[in-house]
């Protein structure tokens, strides 16, 4: 594995797991890496949304 993604991964795991100190009971354990900060993981479509929210944004999104 890269290092630069071993870092990234690691750095991901402390979040989850401040995430998880502040939810409580109450965080999703869900096991995934890519997740809302809740733990529930992030939908099949969150990448393309955001890219969509983004371009539309800045005013870059032109329409078929």
């Amino acid at each position: 594995m890269p290092e630069i993604v071993k870092k990234e991964l690691l750095k991901a795991k402390e979040k989850i797991n401040e995430h998880k100190n502040l939810f409580g009971p109450t965080y999703n354990n869900s096991g995934y890496i890519c997740v809302y900060e809740d733990g529930l993981p992030l939908r099949p479509d969150y990448v393309t949304r955001v890219f969509i929210k983004t371009v539309r944004k800045l005013g870059c999104y032109r329409s078929h």
